[in-house]
């Protein structure tokens, strides 16, 4: 096969797989924090999590041990500021 043909079969399987990373990575994350914040004694239950976001989020937020909150987002699909300044703090 032509390096090409070969490159382009490489370039499509990576297209394929990276919607899987993504969430391999995210998960990863929360992990991350959950054992930082659990080291240094503190006490996270929350994770805040825009309503536009993957739906995988909230999934990932469970395994690592957390709540989601849905936050409401904008018209852009950004975080609605107004909303996450609403959003009560934790006791």
């Amino acid at each position: 096969r032509h390096p090409a043909s070969r490159l382009a079969n490489l370039v499509e399987r990576a297209v394929d797989h990276i919607e899987e990373w993504r969430n391999v990575g995210e998960l990863t994350a929360l992990l991350i924090a959950a054992a930082y914040f659990r080291d240094k004694g503190e006490k996270r239950t929350r994770v805040l999590i825009p309503d536009s976001a993957h739906g995988t989020n909230p999934a990932s937020a469970a395994i690592a041990g957390f709540d989601a909150v849905p936050i409401k987002s904008n018209d852009k699909g950004l975080v609605d500021l107004d909303a996450l300044l609403a959003e009560p703090k934790p006791a």
